[in-house]
């Protein structure tokens, strides 16, 4: 394409707009989901910063005056997008990503994204978001997360505990690898069982536990 993307900007929106939307987008690779995050003019912004200017806690960096007791932001750094990087890309829909809110300091490459959030927190998020429906006890519907959002700091303890409780990294969920290959699900099945096991066994008993089953 002209834009040199191999998803137009307008389906990028609309993956970040409605959950049900082609879930693909978040889960096949890190690279895709990344995509998805990416502004017309080649902003990266989580899924919350892609509708928010900025978060009502601040950055880690810069606490809320308002709430000066809360040490933990979900924005681990201070905002970097700017507005004009590179060429924008050429479509008629209305950008609402907040791209001329920013300053031009340099990002912590690969750690985080433009808008300041941890990345591997962001992708987490965006996978949960376009993966995830919940059944109601009482009528058994099912719905997803359609327009809802978490916050940058509810994110943070959702991603802590989703990681600490599964053994899992975002890394190790996508359907192919950084190197583009098929992920292999038996390789993730040890890693979580290994973490419930180191969880749950003192280091010697574990590795005891480990010896008798064979894994």
């Amino acid at each position: 394409m002209a834009s040199g993307d191999p998803i137009p900007f307008y389906l990028r929106q609309w993956a970040r707009r409605e959950s049900t939307f082609m879930p693909a987008f978040a889960t096949y690779s890190r690279q895709l989901a990344l995509m998805c995050l990416t502004t017309r003019v080649r902003n990266t912004m989580c899924h919350y910063h892609s509708r928010h200017t900025s978060s009502k806690y601040g950055n880690d960096h810069a606490l809320n005056d308002k709430r000066p007791h809360l040490k933990v932001t979900g924005v681990a750094y201070p905002r970097t997008a700017v507005s004009k990087q590179v060429k924008e890309e050429d479509d008629d829909e209305e950008e609402d990503d907040n791209d001329d809110h920013g300053t031009e300091n340099e990002v912590k490459a690969g750690t985080a994204l433009h808008c300041g959030c941890w990345t591997d927190d962001a992708l987490l998020d965006f996978y949960l978001w376009k993966s995830t429906t919940a059944e109601s006890p009482s009528t058994h519907a099912l719905d997803g997360w359609r327009e809802d959002l978490l916050d940058p700091r509810q994110r943070a303890f959702v991603s802590t505990a989703f990681v600490e409780y599964s053994g899992l990294k975002v890394n190790g969920m996508y359907e192919v690898d950084l190197q583009g290959r098929k992920q292999n699900t038996e390789k993730l099945l040890r890693v979580q069982l290994n973490h419930i096991i180191d969880t749950s066994l003192d280091g010697l008993d574990a590795d005891k536990f480990r010896k008798k089953h064979n894994l």
